[in-house]
């Protein structure tokens, strides 16, 4: 499964990416919507994980461009925003879920689990659960 991850913390970022490629995504990583609009406009994806507060561009702005665009592609909302209004406008822009920060990894794996069997994605890649790691993502 091969994913955009766009998140501008750059610990986070790290311990995402990692996490995804040890669970076997392939992950491309950016730090800000310009960068996120170039990598949909060049590559497929199978799914799109978006911080919504990102320098440039909003994770939701670029989930607009994507969907103006046509790319059906599944997107997880990630953000530290805690209020309802994000949630909707997030779901009003196309996304499929919404998760608040601070989060474990083992929840956002859970997330796109349930997406990949939802779409039914296929590929030699395989979901696995990293126990133990205690990881609480912000």
């Amino acid at each position: 499964m091969k994913i955009l991850l766009l998140e501008d913390d750059p610990i986070l970022s790290d311990i995402m990416k990692e996490n995804l490629e040890l669970s076997e995504f392939t992950v491309t990583l950016v730090m800000d919507g310009e960068e996120a609009m170039k990598a949909i406009s060049n590559e497929k994806f199978d799914l799109f994980l978006f911080d919504i507060n990102v320098p440039l561009a909003s994770g939701m702005d670029v989930l607009k461009f994507a969907r103006e665009y046509h790319y059906e592609t599944p997107t997880i909302m990630i953000t530290a925003y805690q209020d309802i209004n994000h949630l909707k406008k997030s779901f009003s822009l196309g996304c499929d879920d919404y998760i608040k920060k601070p989060f474990e990894y083992e929840e956002l794996e859970q997330r796109i689990v349930n997406i990949k069997n939802l779409r039914n994605i296929v590929g030699k890649e395989h979901i696995k659960t990293i126990r133990g790691t205690g990881y609480c993502f912000e």
